[in-house]
């Protein structure tokens, strides 16, 4: 999934990834700073899980450092959490199913 600029011609954010076996693995989702809080990041994940679907992929799993909150509002749910490198910081495995609620 990419977000352009089509004036530019140039790629903006974007999510990548890639499913196997019935799972959808998030690899990473870009929105440079300046165009978050604007739902673009929302849209660009909600088209990634579209996709999965469409491939037969029932869930869906990430690993975030920086943004475990935005992928909890999108009904994302923590798994493990591991300490990083980092002083002070963490990596979240999140999962969330793809399938119908009913």
């Amino acid at each position: 999934m990419v977000l352009q600029d089509c004036q530019a011609k140039r790629a903006l954010g974007g999510a990548i990834g890639l499913s196997s076996a019935g799972l959808l693995f998030l690899d990473s989702l870009f929105l440079p700073r300046q165009l978050r809080g604007r739902g673009l990041g929302k849209a660009i994940l909600k088209r990634f899980e579209e996709e999965g679907r469409q491939r037969g992929c029932r869930s869906a799993f990430l690993y975030t450092v920086n943004f475990p909150d935005f992928y909890a509002r999108k009904d994302g749910r923590p798994s493990a959490e591991r300490l990083a490198t980092r002083p002070g910081a963490f990596r979240v495995f999140m999962a969330k199913s793809l399938e119908a609620r009913s």
